[in-house]
């Protein structure tokens, strides 16, 4: 149902396994397979594959669907940069993979995001892209600034860990 979607928002886990996992050999050589999201059923694997969805989204999955005309993929889970850095290509993950399919931004984490963070970024990033109809690079900043004035009003740690985990690639428009 993802293509011909404006807006695509998946707010659950992500994964990347590392070089040293022990999987299949095909696992290892394609970064595309490493990293994927964890969807409903992920964790039911009798039921999944009576039903032929394991639901799990690989990089390699999302790569091949349809996201011409998609103006925004936001990925709000924990470390969903994450990837493959090869020479030459930049990092292979999930932000590529989306981008590969045709979204024009793609907006994801640097590292593990606290629900209550993550809250208000995307409070403040969908209200300034949307509802003031900001430019994404705008909408990004006061999301990024928003948090950091929550924290700070309530004597929190101003730590960039809190404030400046989530990056938007692509179309700044």
């Amino acid at each position: 149902h993802a293509s011909g979607q404006r807006v695509i928002h998946l707010a659950t886990h992500a994964f990347f396994l590392a070089p040293e996992c022990r999987q299949s050999a095909v696992i290892r050589e394609n970064p595309l397979l490493r990293a994927g999201l964890a969807l409903a059923g992920a964790n039911n694997h009798k039921d999944a594959a009576a039903e032929g969805d394991d639901g799990i989204l690989t990089a390699a999955d999302a790569a091949s669907l349809d996201l011409e005309g998609t103006d925004w993929v936001v990925l709000s889970g924990c470390d969903t940069t994450a990837g493959v850095l090869q020479a030459g290509e930049g990092i292979l993950g999930l932000r590529r993979a989306f981008q590969e399919a045709g979204a024009r931004t793609v907006i994801t984490s640097l590292w593990p995001v606290e629900d209550e963070d993550a809250r208000v970024w995307m409070t403040t990033l969908y209200r300034d892209r949307f509802a003031k109809d900001e430019p994404t690079g705008d909408a990004v900043r006061a999301a990024t600034r928003s948090v950091l004035a929550a924290r700070r009003s309530h004597g929190q740690s101003a730590h960039p860990y809190h404030w400046a985990s989530f990056i938007s690639v692509g179309d700044w428009r």
